[in-house]
């Protein structure tokens, strides 16, 4: 090739590349204004203004729970499924083969007639005694010596959780070199429709083969022990406490019988000196006793309908396309094996390494900018706090997709799922027990071998949440940065910087941030926790801005308080005069780029990202106008003139401004 051909080729890419970036940035451009209603005034109800042009602001055409986020990734699954359906597989004991499995037993019989009851028969409460309405009579149930904490923990080793507690393997708080089971109150309140009447209750029950005259006791005795339930979770802990098995068993701790439940569910002998990291020690105080006032068929009901109600929502949103939901459901019970897949399809080629660095730069920028703030010293700290809160910033790291930072992540994933057998031929129920009780034992394994995933915890429950979040910062000092977010047009590693700190920037900020907050300032950079803070309860500055934003907005005012500061953090890493980041107007918009980035990063909150957002109308409203009320630069962005009422009140909640 000659010198001219090989010049004017290198300027024809380059020319395609500055196109390709033109149309990207246009495409984000264009998903913001759509939602924009520039008939009303920013300064007086921006709540209106940034969500009042999409007539449902918090809805999608999948759920609430999931998002616009999460269906998108499912919509980019449907081509990989529809390849794995045209693959010969050469490996059958490859992660491809057990995902296409379990997915063609779903498709075929997950709305079978009598799915519900086939888990009762695969899954009874143990090895000797069926389910109450399978017996001969109540009073051969009765007779029966069934333990409540075997068939808890029996059920528990498939993947079935907070059914009246939560259990997990998870990092101690206060020595994150060892691993302990911990207990701690039902993460996931029962209060899902099920529960919401006793007519629902007692359909589902009639469907378990309970006669009809006792489903109808069952179900009122059903919804009055989850009401009670529901009042013992009231006021729960952030921090555990170590108790000994036999302390646990103590009548004065509830008197459960620990030793039968961690005997099932870890599989050994338990002495009566093993330990147990406690949250919410008062909730079990107060369970045991509890229990003790129902009959043994009322739990053992609630229990099972708990179980099903578990396994037959895992991740089943049905929208009448079985091909459409049995990717979702697949999605979710097998998450890091879709993951994998994921990956390969959408981020092969260098595609990863490109969003890596793109996220690690601003990781890095918004980790410089809050070091500065916390130098400034507006909490008026003593010398040993602040060099602990520099060190913790420094150590933090960075995590992509909660996968293991290795290079091979398909020898990671063949290794999780190694003693997942699946023929193909299994009705769904059959196949999906087999899927949770694998995803258990890899959990339970942490307790023996540590798998190398970013959190310190591994559980189905923490994807069975409302909140199933984007990113998320562990206590261990990990921030988790999920791969659905690494799409059109939440982020585009080749798009406009305003776009990306405006968006994952401000999520990341918000997760950054919380961990120089009440309660996460009291863990270290280890994740150890400590009593360095315990006085920064105390704190003149932190109080006046508690005061000022619980005036506002006194609903999830710890949350908020992240909120405000993390939007703030991200808003000076992008506009201070020390940015790494280029503040010109770009030739693709005439929106300045302050209104862009309030535009852009309100849409967080509008889309339930975060779960601020969880209840329509006026919370919504003030959420908003707690968050932008109190940045600085807001009215600047939009020119808002002062007002007690509107969106540029006099005096604003500062936390790391003074």
């Amino acid at each position: 090739m000659g010198t001219r051909t090989c010049i004017n080729f290198l300027l024809l890419l380059g020319t395609l590349s500055l196109v390709a970036t033109s149309d990207i940035n246009k495409r984000i451009l264009e998903s913001i204004p759509n939602k924009v209603n520039n008939t009303v005034d920013p300064c007086v109800d921006f709540f209106q203004y940034v969500g009042g042009n999409n007539p449902k602001p918090y809805e999608t055409s999948y759920t609430n729970q999931i998002g616009e986020i999460r269906e998108k990734v499912n919509q980019r699954l449907v081509p990989i499924f529809e390849d794995l359906g045209q693959r010969k597989f050469i490996d059958k004991l490859g992660v491809e083969e057990k995902v296409w499995r379990f997915y063609k037993s779903c498709v075929r019989t997950i709305n079978a007639t009598g799915s519900e009851r086939a888990y009762l028969d695969l899954v009874p409460p143990s090895k000797d005694v069926n389910w109450p309405q399978f017996a001969s009579s109540r009073s051969e149930w009765q007779s029966k010596k069934i333990s409540l904490m075997t068939t808890l923990a029996n059920l528990r080793n498939y993947a079935v959780n907070d059914i009246f507690f939560n259990t997990m393997i998870y990092t101690d708080f206060y020595d994150s070199k060892r691993i302990l089971v911990s207990i701690s109150a039902p993460e996931n309140r029962p209060k899902r429709a099920i529960f919401q009447s006793e007519s629902a209750l007692n359909e589902i029950l009639i469907r378990l083969d309970v006669s009809l005259l006792r489903a109808t006791y069952l179900a009122k005795a059903i919804g009055q022990l989850n009401n009670e339930i529901l009042q013992l979770t009231q006021d729960l802990e952030f921090f555990p406490s170590i108790y000994t098995v036999e302390e646990m068993e103590a009548e004065e701790n509830g008197g459960l019988r620990w030793r039968r439940f961690l005997k099932t569910y870890i599989k050994k002998e338990i002495d009566l000196d093993f330990q147990l990291q406690v949250f919410d020690i008062e909730y079990f105080k107060r369970l045991g006793p509890l229990l003790e006032k129902y009959e043994s068929e009322v739990v053992f009901s609630y229990i099972m309908v708990r179980f099903v109600d578990f396994v037959t929502s895992a991740g089943y949103y049905p929208t009448g396309d079985n091909t459409y939901d049995c990717i979702n459901v697949v999605g979710y019970q097998m998450q890091y094996a879709t993951k994998l897949l994921y990956e390969n399809r959408y981020l092969g080629d260098g595609e990863l390494q490109k969003y890596e660095s793109e996220v690690q730069r601003i990781f890095e920028a918004i980790g410089i900018k809050l070091l500065k703030k916390l130098n400034e010293n507006h909490f008026q700290l003593n010398d040993t706090q602040i060099e602990a809160l520099r060190t913790k910033l420094i150590a933090m790291e960075l995590n992509m997709n909660n996968m293991p930072s290795i290079a091979d992540h398909r020898n990671f994933v063949h290794f999780f799922y190694q003693n997942l057998e699946l023929t193909g031929e299994e009705d769904y129920p059959d196949a999906q027990l087999k899927v949770l009780k694998s995803f258990a034992s890899r959990e339970l394994s942490l307790l023996k071998e540590r798998i190398p995933i970013a959190t310190g915890y591994l559980t189905m429950q923490s994807f069975q949440s409302d909140y199933n979040p984007t990113t998320i910062l562990d206590y261990m000092n990990m921030l988790t940065v999920d791969f659905a977010v690494l799409q059109e047009p939440y982020f585009a590693h080749n798009s406009h910087d305003i776009f990306k700190v405006s968006f994952l920037g401000v999520m990341m900020a918000i997760e950054i941030i919380s961990n120089f907050l009440p309660p996460g300032i009291s863990f270290d950079a280890k994740g150890i926790g400590n009593n360095l803070f315990d006085n920064f309860y105390e704190n003149q500055h932190y109080l006046d801005a508690v005061e000022c934003v619980n005036k506002a907005q006194p609903e999830y005012l710890s949350l908020h308080l992240d909120n405000i500061a993390g939007v703030q953090l991200a808003y000076d890493t992008y506009f201070d005069s020390d940015s790494v980041f280029n503040q010109t107007q770009p030739d693709f918009t005439s929106i300045p780029l302050k209104q862009l980035f309030f535009q852009n990063c309100a849409q967080i909150f509008l889309k339930n990202y975060v779960p601020s957002i969880t209840k329509f109308g006026k919370l919504g409203e003030k959420t908003l106008k707690s968050i932008f009320t109190n940045l600085k630069g807001f009215s600047e962005a939009f020119q808002c003139p002062k007002s007690e009422d509107g969106m540029n009140p006099p005096v604003k909640c500062k936390l790391f401004e003074s």
